[in-house]
Order: C-alpha cells, then sequence, then structure tokens
C-alpha cells in the first residue's frame, strides 16, 4: 500500500483509519509516536485530531493505541479516566520512563521512524 499521496476526497473514513491503524501497528514496544507524526506518515498532515479519533475506539481491536501521545508526550486521555491510567500502565510495562505523571520521556522513547522506513 502506498501510503505517501491518497487522494483526500475519494477516501472513506475507515480507509483512513486503517490507514492510521497500520502505522500504529508499526510503532515497537517500549516506544512512542504522536498523534500528528500518525496523521504525517499517513498522508494526511494536520489530522492529529482525526487520528485520535480513529483510536478512541481501537482498544476493542489488535492495535497498540497507547503507544500514541501528544506532540509533547503527554498521555492525551481525559483527566481521571480510567483509560489514562490504563494507558501509563501499559506504557510502562513497555519500560517507557515518564517524566512528569503523564508524560513520556521524548528524549529517550519517541519513535523516530520515518515514512519510507515503513512503505518504502
Amino acid at each position: 500500500m502506498d501510503y505517501s499521496s491518497p487522494d483526500y476526497d475519494s477516501l472513506s473514513e475507515d480507509e483512513i483509519f486503517q490507514k492510521f491503524y497500520a502505522i500504529v501497528k508499526r510503532i515497537p514496544e517500549g516506544k512512542v509516536g504522536t498523534y500528528g507524526q500518525v496523521a504525517e506518515m499517513a498522508g494526511r498532515p494536520g489530522d492529529a485530531r482525526n487520528v485520535g479519533h480513529a483510536l478512541s475506539g481501537s482498544s476493542k481491536i489488535d492495535i497498540p493505541w497507547h503507544r500514541v501521545v501528544s506532540a509533547s508526550g503527554e498521555i492525551a486521555m481525559v483527566v481521571r479516566s480510567e483509560l489514562r491510567d490504563r494507558q501509563k500502565d501499559l506504557l510502562l510495562q513497555e519500560g517507557v520512563e515518564f517524566i512528569d505523571e503523564y508524560q513520556v520521556d521524548m528524549k529517550r522513547f519517541d519513535w523516530q521512524a520515518k515514512q519510507q522506513d515503513l512503505f518504502g
């Protein structure tokens, strides 16, 4: 599949979400990517919010949703949410460390993949 130059007008929401899921599945254990990074790799720069929307229902399917955080490394779940604590627990189990209660140490655990590494 070539995700680098989608025809935005012809893609359904499901097709876009599938692109996001394919990229998130490539984030290795012990690393995190950002919503914006996933959107950009899918050829949809500026669509970070839609990545979050796609992942909001993905905990029921085989997608490592917990490996995606905000650009600053923060877990972007609602404060006092059980899913927020669940995401942190899953990342800790993978060896990801935090510099603040819910902020990943991005200097050490940021996934540095480029699009060509994924699909090229």
